[in-house]
């Protein structure tokens, strides 16, 4: 191994970060005023969250080490 150790898994879950436990995220989405038109706006939706795929927890990482 170099000098810097592999990130290492842990087996304690932690609340994921990026939606704080719940689960769910909003994202937004383009979205067409009508048909024969090119321009849209954005609508905001609710679904999973990408990080934690609806769970809420993401395993914990143990911080890089360098050893020198």
């Amino acid at each position: 191994m170099g000098r810097v150790k592999d990130t290492m898994v842990t087996d304690e879950f932690i609340t994921c970060p990026e939606c704080d436990g719940d689960g769910h995220n909003y994202y937004e989405r383009p979205v067409k005023r009508w048909s024969a038109s090119d321009i849209g706006e954005l609508e905001e939706y609710r679904a999973d969250c990408d990080n934690c795929d609806g769970s809420g927890e993401v395993i914990a990482l143990m911080e890089d080490e360098y050893d020198g």
